[in-house]
């Protein structure tokens, strides 16, 4: 017995799925006001009465527009004891209370969605004569709306469409999804050619293809036997009540036959519920609060329901949102975690981007996350949970296993444009040689529990023959609500059923557990986990990557100098100023508002955070400089210099508002320095700045020291002790000499040094996107003008200026006396739609590789095209600098808050700004201001300091104002300094325990390295500890420093204890 028509099994099904819910009873009338979201947990109710509208009414909304519908429901005699629930389809997304309590969620959709969900349960038992008041706060569909917006809507119109109360059969529906869960496997394990109809269609030779690739034929016919015989004994043309009376020995029968097929499974998956939340995206933050507060409800109300169902969630943030305006949900959600089938996933703060962020972001990430996790619910989580990131720094393994984390889980590789991945279960190799049991699963995280995916991710699964275990996630995030009711129905039927493999309700952890048990025999990655996709999001809403790499960058001074002012003069650490500000950075950090990819009102509210964290950041550093200065001898108005690296520093440090008759004393020798004055302002250099030190300079009135010669001959030559740079008339660099290595630093090309504009129209999402495409077209820009506006003993200034359709572009190029460095300052008017602009170099070097620093080292990438892996990475994210090296000597191209390169051969690019229209129309217009520089060095890289050098370009030495007389004290002050260049000491802060400072390390260029750390400070006891600042050991010290030994790439951290 079989069917030639899968229409009519359909047909069957959907006339049993229309008797689920009986005696249905229109709420035809709501009450409804409506109002305005203004921030979290607060809104504004329009002025006027409520109104009352109907089923079958519209009502507009539009961003953070709320409107609220409340009716009393009363229970029918007619219900009595039966489970009852409603069905609201209103429009939008909406949370539904049920006498003022959460209850559930509902979202709808303009068009059929498989992720509308519009039950919820009202009663388990009815009682005739009980009444509820039910309130639905409705907005938004932001995920449905986000086309509309792109075409430049502001609103959208939603209809009732439904409003019932309705008893819901459990019996009928029981019955329903063991028949239609039949169907889909039947569906899912046909062979294509014996699909109904597809045999007729197909020409011979295409019909031969298709048997060979036959699935279990034997099994599905099994299976559609059965399905048959059962459906052939449920009586559809009489009444209801036959069709239900029916439906139990058909089901019954089903089972039964299903039972007998013979079924060997091999492989175990387990399914992990999600809800995944995009923290802002096609919406703001503050939407996402309520959307997890939805996404809760929902999952909570899964869980009364079905013991053995397992949410994961991740985000400390969106926990910590939902304890301050939802608290009734959090309380639900840590006895959720206790009983186990609440999963805390990720510990991260957000789910970050993880190009972008600084090391010791992603290293904060983690504490703060965790931190959180352990001390609201007792415990954290083991699986680094980050399904939707635009790629994955190498630097990652070590990070996860030196938080105390020891699998590492994402999908988003599976999304790759060119290459597929070659691994789904296996063992991640970091940069340093730590290596993370890892998981790509090969579809994407928002899945859904049926059959067809059983079967696409058990045969997607590259490691069958080494591990038996493998990992799905279901539900729907962003607003979907996570799983629903039809997935459970259909996983509890799908744990064991025929031709497919066995599958389970479980955890992330579960599952790693189990599939760590064959960790030895998987294969190894040992590289980065580079997403061949949205290469867009290096470059995309520039201003964002500037503030997050200043914020970062301020930060990093403001913690080390409150720790020494701690140590030094007693001053209190502000502890919760920081947390407050590194908070709201690390939000920031999500990976749809890092990257760029977000809508324009995200980015509103980014940069009042911003101001926010810098204002926070800034109050810190100037209340620490001030009490530091309280150990040096000064005078009121002396000028402090600081350096906020760990090794001695001799820069040329400009002070504006001088006059010309300034002079510049070094407070420490009384002697003068050399100095400059120009247009307004003073420069000296300032020699030997102690590591992480302070010293004194006193500017007086008198002759200035000068160096002698000018830097500058003309507008067409520029030279000081190493380099030689020669323009062109216009303001074009023809060519860079390096003195002292006798040799050009750039190649012999008609255009060695150049801006470029490029076409850049990616085939979608241009945000995210660059295409290859891109460089097809593109204007070289000639400039229109070039000055010298500076030129002294100490810097020569070359203001060079271009003009391209609307924008307008300044750059000045910088030589300063003493640097091996050319800045280019970048002063630009940016007003282009979908181009991107580039700086260009031609080295006259050799290499079949380039360098990158990425957090905590740096990666080798191929520079040429041989295969396709490396025709994928066009466009590669890189921090502070990148590098082209052949034996002994290299050029090095620096930046102050770039990330997007492209080195091909021996061509150089640095990408500065882009435009793309969606989500943002207006990304990236406006005014720019930053700063990239060319390094040509001896050696390679390593032995040349390119990482030293990078740093310096971004912590520049800082000078601060004396505001009073200290006729006493030190002549200069330092703290630490590592005696290895090659050993950054990243991060001095306090304990998050107050117990002694947290001093950070990393080995910057890849040789192993025993150092050691000089303190200005006794030191009474050093213990090594994790990155989650937990003791490991304990470490020799002799008061005024201890040594270590650090292996290539290695992060070691130490928590020191002084006198």
């Amino acid at each position: 017995m079989n069917y030639t028509k899968d229409g009519i099994i359909l047909r069957k099904l959907e006339q049993i799925k229309e008797q689920i819910y009986q005696n249905a009873e229109s709420l035809p009338e709501w009450e409804s006001w409506e109002g305005t979201y203004d921030a979290p947990g607060e809104y504004t109710i329009a002025a006027g009465k409520s109104r009352t509208i109907r089923v079958g009414e519209s009502w507009v909304c539009r961003d953070h527009l709320i409107r609220w519908f409340k009716r009393k429901v009363e229970i029918p005699q007619s219900v009595q004891g039966k489970k009852v629930v409603l069905l609201l389809n209103f429009g939008g997304e909406g949370i539904v209370r049920v006498d003022g309590e959460i209850r559930s969620s509902v979202t709808s959709y303009l068009e059929e969605n498989a992720a509308q969900r519009i039950c919820v349960n009202l009663t388990d038992a009815a009682e005739p004569g009980r009444s509820f008041i039910v309130e639905i706060e409705a907005g938004m569909n932001y995920m449905e709306f986000a086309p509309f917006r792109n075409r430049g809507a502001t609103e959208i119109h939603y209809t009732i469409c439904q409003a019932q109360l309705a008893v819901l059969d459990e019996v009928v529906e029981q019955c329903y999804f063991d028949f239609y869960t039949t169907f889909l496997a039947l569906q899912t394990l046909r062979a294509p050619s014996h699909h109904p109809n597809t045999a007729a269609c197909l020409p011979n030779k295409m019909d031969v293809l298709v048997e060979r690739s036959e699935k279990d034929e034997y099994t599905a016919q099994k299976i559609e036997a059965a399905l048959c015989r059962a459906m052939s004994l449920v009586e559809f043309d009489f009444t209801p009540e036959q069709l239900r009376n029916s439906l139990v020995p058909a089901s019954e029968s089903l089972k039964k036959s299903l039972a007998e097929i013979p079924h060997m499974p091999h492989h175990e998956i387990t399914f992990v519920g999600q809800g995944h939340i995009d923290t802002a995206w096609r919406w703001t933050i503050r939407e996402s609060i309520r959307k997890t507060a939805k996404t809760f409800s929902n999952s909570f109300d899964l869980m009364k329901r079905d013991p053995e169902y397992i949410f994961a969630f991740s985000q400390p943030q969106l926990f910590e949102f939902v304890k301050k305006y939802y608290p009734e949900l959090y309380e639900e959600a840590k006895r959720e975690v206790q009983k186990g089938q609440l999963e805390l996933v990720g510990n991260t703060w957000v789910e970050m981007d993880a190009n972008i962020p600084s090391g010791e972001s992603l290293v904060r990430q983690l504490l703060y996350g965790t931190e959180f996790f352990e001390r609201e619910f007792g415990k954290s989580s083991s699986v680094f949970w980050m399904p939707d990131v635009f790629g994955y720094t190498w630097a990652l393994p070590q990070i996860i296993k030196k938080s105390g984390m020891r699998y590492f889980f994402t999908s988003k590789l599976c999304n790759n444009d060119t290459n597929r991945f070659p691994y789904t279960l296996f063992n991640w190799k970091g940069i340093d040689g730590t290596t993370v049991l890892s998981y790509v699963q090969r579809l994407n995280y928002n899945g859904t529990y049926e059959p067809k995916t059983v079967d696409t991710i058990y045969k997607s699964f590259d490691e069958k023959a080494r591990c038996d275990y493998l990992m799905m996630t279901y539900g729907y995030g962003d607003g979907g609500g996570g799983p629903n009711r039809e997935m459970l129905e259909m996983g509890h039927r799908l744990q064991s059923f025929p031709g497919l493999q066995r599958t389970r309700f479980g955890s992330s952890a579960s599952f790693f557990e189990k599939a760590e048990k064959t960790q030895s025999e998987l294969p190894v990655w040992s590289d980065e986990m580079y997403f061949e996709h949205h290469r867009g999001t290096y470059t995309s809403q520039a201003d964002v990557k500037k503030a997050n790499r200043k914020n970062e960058l301020l930060y990093r001074s403001a913690e080390l100098r409150a720790a020494c002012s701690y140590v030094a003069t007693g001053q209190a650490y502000p502890a919760e100023e920081l947390l407050k500000g590194y908070k709201v950075l690390l939000t920031n950090q999500f990976h749809d508002i890092l990257p760029g990819s977000s809508i324009h009102a995200v980015y509103e509210q980014a940069r009042d955070d911003y101001k926010e964290v810098q204002g926070i950041g800034l109050a810190v550093q100037q209340e620490a400089d001030h009490a530091l200065l309280t150990l040096l001898e000064h005078q009121r108005g002396d000028l402090a210099v600081f350096n906020d690296l760990a090794w001695p520093r001799s820069e040329i440090v400009m002070v504006k508002g001088a006059t010309s008759n300034t002079c510049v004393i070094d407070c420490r020798t009384n002697e003068p320095v050399v100095c400059e004055y120009s247009n307004g302002a003073i420069s000296f250099l300032a020699a030997d700045v102690p590591a992480l030190g302070i010293c004194c300079f006193r500017l007086e009135e008198g002759t200035a020291l000068s160096a002698g010669k000018r830097l500058a001959l003309d507008e067409r030559h520029m030279e000081n002790e190493f380099l030689q740079i020669c323009f062109d008339e216009n303001g074009n660099i023809l060519s860079i000499y390096d003195k002292e290595n006798a040799r050009n630093v750039l190649a012999e090309d008609e255009h060695p040094a150049s801006l470029k504009i490029f076409e850049d129209k990616p085939a979608n999402e241009t945000a995210w996107n660059v295409d290859l495409e891109y460089q097809n077209k593109y204007w070289r820009l000639e400039p229109i003008s070039a000055e010298l506006v500076e030129n002294t003993s100490l810097r020569s200034v070359l203001n060079v200026k271009y003009k391209f359709n609307r924008s307008t572009i300044q750059q000045k190029i910088i030589l300063s006396k003493g640097s091996r460095r050319i800045d280019f300052c970048m002063a630009i008017d940016w007003q282009e739609r979908e181009k991107m602009l580039k700086a260009e170099y031609f080295a006259d070097v050799f290499s079949n590789k380039a360098s990158y620093e990425i957090q905590f080292g740096a990666i080798e990438r191929p520079n040429h095209w041989n295969q396709s892996q490396d025709k994928a990475r066009f466009e590669v994210c890189g921090h502070k600098w990148a590098d082209l090296s052949e034996g002994d000597y290299g050029l090095s191209l620096l930046n102050d808050c770039k990330y997007g390169y492209d080195i091909k051969d021996n061509r150089m690019r640095l990408t500065l700004l882009r435009s793309s229209i969606d989500p943002d129309p207006s990304a990236d217009i406006g005014f720019h201001n930053f700063t990239y520089a060319l390094y040509p060095h001896q050696h390679d890289w390593r032995l040349g300091k390119t990482v030293n050098e990078g740093f310096a370009l971004n912590v520049p030495l800082r000078t601060v104002c004396c505001e009073t007389d200290v006729p006493q004290g030190e002549k200069s002050v330092f703290f630490f300094e590592s005696t290895a260049a090659n050993v950054i000491l990243d991060t001095i802060k306090c304990a998050e325990d107050g117990e002694g400072l947290i001093l950070r390390f990393y080995e910057a260029i890849g040789n192993k390295t025993s150092v050691r750390l000089r303190s200005g400070v006794m030191i009474q006891a050093v213990e090594e500890c994790d990155l989650m600042e937990r003791k490991e050991k304990k470490w020799t010290h002799d008061g005024n420093g201890f040594e270590f030994t650090i292996k290539p790439y290695e992060i070691k951290t130490f928590r020191v204890k002084v006198i």
